[in-house]
């Protein structure tokens, strides 16, 4: 498990959005892509966000999208998972980058045996989020969402 400040660019793309707080809060969580990090980085995510003040609805709207992109990363990516939280007064953004080798050894796939078990995450994440980007490169996926009316981080 890995916890730092966020990367500037981060901090950066929000100053540059025009963000009024001179100190926006940030939070950082790596970890391995497995089932079991879903739950950590979601236990992280309700932590962070009941120390910075949010209110429990935007927290637990928060967890749930956090939990469903690090699910999607541990079930799809299978290799290291990067979680970044970034809020100033106005924007909650999540961002879940998934990196690595797809074939990696010990890779614990989910069982796709009954399709109707799957494939409502993202619908989830949708209506609860104000955007999502996706991006996928040859190195993984990364995938932003704003809640609160953000206009972009």
């Amino acid at each position: 498990m890995l916890l730092f400040d966020a990367p500037a660019d981060l901090t950066r793309r929000a100053a540059l959005k025009g963000a009024t707080d001179a100190s926006p809060q940030q939070a950082v969580l790596a970890l391995q892509s497995r089932k079991a990090s879903a739950r950590t980085f979601r236990h992280f995510t309700e932590d962070v966000l009941g120390r910075w003040g949010l209110p429990e609805g935007e927290r637990d709207s928060a967890v749930l999208i956090v939990s469903e992109l690090t699910a999607n990363a541990a079930q799809h990516g299978c290799a290291s998972t990067t979680l970044f939280l970034f809020h100033d007064q106005e924007t909650l953004c999540i961002e879940v980058v998934d990196f690595g080798d797809r074939l990696q050894d010990g890779c614990e796939r989910a069982d796709d045996d009954d399709p109707a078990e799957h494939g409502r995450g993202m619908g989830i994440v949708e209506c609860l989020a104000q955007w999502i980007e996706v991006r996928q490169n040859r190195d993984g996926r990364t995938v932003r969402v704003g809640m609160r009316g953000a206009a972009g981080c």
